[in-house]
């Protein structure tokens, strides 16, 4: 995924097409209104070529997906869990999904009729079954207690003024915008459970990327420019944080959601050690 539109045209209604992925992301409810918890769900029609093929055209769905929810403050929800079904069967397939905490399972029987639903709509012969079958968990906030504060306040829209989400968080945690201060933040929002997806606040995760942003501009005197996160007109659906930022070599853009997004909210695997944000924040501002 490199730009909003991208990630918008994979979230909209799908028609009949020939990607043996398929492009839309599944809801499953659980109950009935809009605040029923839910699920995220994927399908795989056929071997789109093997395990690396099969991994790349499923993280721009994965990280869209979650992308949407983490980048809305007001109504930004964490999925209870992710689903993908493969109507084909794929070799290595548990490889090309590790990394997104898809383990094999048994498939829930509203997923399978909402698989088969979905390929009746795009014009395919619904799977008498599916050949492979995974779920993703999604651990709960680290920092809940944070976002529930956080929820109480007036909040601006990411990048409108610059720096003021960051701020606020800032303020609740007592830290500032310094290197070792991003470190006290992320420690406090971002869990190092090993396996699951692991969930922050929307408002938890958009008030990280404005800090991240700042401590490039004060701390590492980088010139940033912050693109203001208005919804999409046409959608409603809100932009992950994007800044650009003055290099030795000139503007380049620095898409802080969707790092932010792999670095402290997908899964660590056995072993794994992410280095810090801080560290990314030097590496950036040394480029």
């Amino acid at each position: 995924m490199s730009t909003f539109e991208d990630m918008v045209a994979r979230l909209a209604p799908a028609e009949a097409i020939e990607a043996p992925v398929h492009p839309r992301v599944l809801t499953l409810p659980h109950g009935e209104g809009d605040d029923a918890p839910f699920d995220f769900a994927f399908a795989v029609w056929e071997d789109p070529g093997g395990a690396p093929a099969l991994h790349a055209a499923l993280q721009p769905l994965v990280e869209a997906a979650l992308l949407v929810e983490l980048s809305d403050p007001e109504e930004g929800r964490a999925p209870e869990a992710l689903h993908l079904g493969c109507a084909a069967p794929i070799d290595d397939v548990e490889r090309a999904v590790r990394a997104f905490g898809f383990q094999p399972a048994t498939a829930p029987d509203e997923f399978v009729r909402c698989v088969r639903g979905e390929a009746s709509s795009i014009g395919r012969e619904p799977p008498d079954a599916l050949a492979h079958c995974f779920r993703a968990e999604v651990a709960a906030p680290h920092g809940a207690a944070i976002e529930s504060q956080l929820r109480a306040l007036e909040w601006p829209p990411f990048g409108e003024p610059p720096g003021a989400l960051a701020k606020a968080l800032g303020l609740t945690l007592d830290v500032p915008p310094t290197p070792q201060g991003l470190d006290q933040v992320e420690a406090a929002l971002v869990s190092r459970v090993v396996g699951p997806i692991r969930w922050i606040g929307s408002r938890s995760f958009l008030g990280l990327c404005d800090f991240v942003a700042l401590v490039l501009h004060r701390a590492f005197e980088r010139e940033v420019q912050w693109a203001p996160s208005e919804p999409d007109p046409q959608t409603g659906l809100r932009p992950p944080p994007l800044v650009r930022m003055r290099s030795s070599e000139g503007w380049v853009h620095l898409p802080i959601g969707q790092h932010v997004l792999q670095w402290c909210v997908m899964p660590l695997l056995p072993g794994e050690d992410v280095p810090l944000l801080s560290h990314w924040c030097e590496d950036q501002a040394r480029a």
